[in-house]
């Protein structure tokens, strides 16, 4: 399992990185898709696919936020750990075969056992977390991760 951070030391994402997801199935069934249908829900929390503007791909996502006049949204890409802003025109329903897989990256909420730091001490303990998760003394045990829906 490896290991990110999002925006602070407070956004930290566990993910697979044993090869345990089937990437190139999901990768398969959004290259078999015909027409993409716009996203009927476009708000915060809706699972979608979305284009990513560097590769001009489509990738399951999750929208984190949606702009003040709807033309946008911040989508997490789970999959994968990234995120970025995608034009509402890029953001798409996702098909039922797509929601059979499990999200390969999960957020883990660890606000419960740091506490909040200005960033230089951000910065030092993010360095100290790394260590203790490179070193084996950290392990994540997920109990139940559910499929979309």
């Amino acid at each position: 399992m490896g290991h990110s951070y999002g925006e602070t030391i407070y956004d930290f994402f566990a993910f697979d990185s044993e090869g345990g997801l089937d990437r190139g199935k999901i990768e398969n069934a959004i290259n078999g898709i015909e027409e993409f249908s716009p996203l009927a829900s476009f708000h915060k929390d809706s699972y979608c696919l979305a284009m990513y503007a560097a590769d001009e791909c489509w990738y399951r996502g999750r929208i984190l936020d949606v702009s003040s006049d709807e033309k946008t949204a911040v989508v997490f890409f789970i999959d994968y750990g990234n995120q970025e802003v995608v034009d509402r025109k890029h953001v798409c329903e996702i098909p039922d075969k797509l929601q059979e897989f499990y999200p390969a990256v999960i957020n883990i909420s660890n606000v419960d056992f740091m506490p909040h730091l200005d960033r230089a001490a951000e910065l030092i303990m993010s360095n100290n977390f790394d260590d203790y998760i490179k070193n084996e003394w950290f392990r994540v045990t997920i109990v139940r991760v559910s499929v979309i829906h």
